[in-house]
């Protein structure tokens, strides 16, 4: 995440640059027309707060990148100064496809790990690995959270007591049960054990899946914001270059689009870090044939 961070504060920096320029320019005009004699002191003085504070998150704004690249720094084992940390700008994450399988979890450590202790305490042969697995897609339409992890997460003991669609061979009935009489308890214990890990990595697969829906949603709404904000900023300019308005109405119709190009570069950067909080979840390391991508 702290990677993903340094990269939306490439942005950011960007939009605030752009924010800042904007409020220098109306305190500009402001003054002149102070000056003139054709403004209020109190029109000056709000023009000139809005400088100080596009100033004061300009000045905060090293603070942030330094405590980004020192956790970064942290992670890689390098010092923050040694660290080459390119600032180059953030796209859209890729898009998750749906109907990802369950199956993609048995590349989690903690999983495998789990899974092989309770294979060696069943000893038992031909019982293939994925059978351990719920047999559900982890994403339905537009890749977010599938129906078949809602389901089964809204009520975990499912895993318990399986039905046809989401089937766990282990789990079924007595018939594989009977074979493990002679070490019940210690499978009783691996059992428990991979079930609880099991339902922990479905919830943070459906956790990173509604981080990824919820910003996608915020992200879709400031695309709305800037491209509504943005036409109203080109009448104002065209009312300007006709001289009907002043040059402080331009620079309040920047407000609300420079506003929201920091907020996307933030959003940007959070998209990042949760699709990599859902790479992690689902264990990593396969293959874009794996993703349908």
């Amino acid at each position: 995440a702290a990677y993903w961070q340094w990269r939306a504060l490439a942005d950011e920096a960007t939009a605030l640059q752009r924010v800042r320029d904007s409020r220098a320019k109306a305190f500009r005009v402001a003054q002149t027309r102070f000056d003139a004699g054709s403004s209020t002191t109190q029109d000056l003085e709000r023009v000139r707060a809005e400088l100080a504070a596009a100033d004061a998150d300009m000045a905060d704004l090293p603070r942030r990148q330094a405590l980004v690249a020192n956790q970064i720094g942290a992670l890689t084992g390098q010092a923050a100064a040694e660290m080459n940390l390119q600032a180059s700008s953030l796209g859209a994450p890729p898009a998750i496809r749906a109907g990802l399988p369950s199956e993609l979890l048995q590349r989690r450590p903690d999983l495998a790990q789990s899974l092989a202790q309770l294979r060696a305490a069943t000893a038992q042969v031909g019982i293939a690995e994925a059978a351990f697995y719920p047999s559900i897609k982890l994403t339905g339409s537009f890749g977010y959270s599938s129906e078949d992890l809602g389901s089964l997460l809204s009520a975990p003991a499912r895993l318990y007591n399986v039905g046809p669609s989401i089937s766990l061979p282990l789990f079924e009935g007595g018939r594989n049960k009977a074979n493990l009489a002679s070490s019940k308890a210690q499978v009783d214990e691996s059992l428990a054990v991979f079930r609880g890990r099991l339902l922990q990595a479905l919830r943070e697969v459906d956790d990173a899946l509604a981080e990824l829906q919820g910003r996608a949603t915020v992200v879709e709404a400031q695309n709305r914001t800037l491209a509504s904000s943005g036409q109203a900023l080109t009448v104002a300019r065209s009312r300007y270059d006709q001289g009907a308005v002043s040059y402080l109405d331009v620079t309040e119709a920047e407000r609300t689009p420079l506003a929201t190009e920091r907020a996307l570069a933030q959003l940007r950067g959070a998209q990042w870090a949760a699709t990599a909080q859902l790479v992690k979840a689902l264990g990593g390391g396969w293959t874009p044939q794996a993703l349908g991508s």
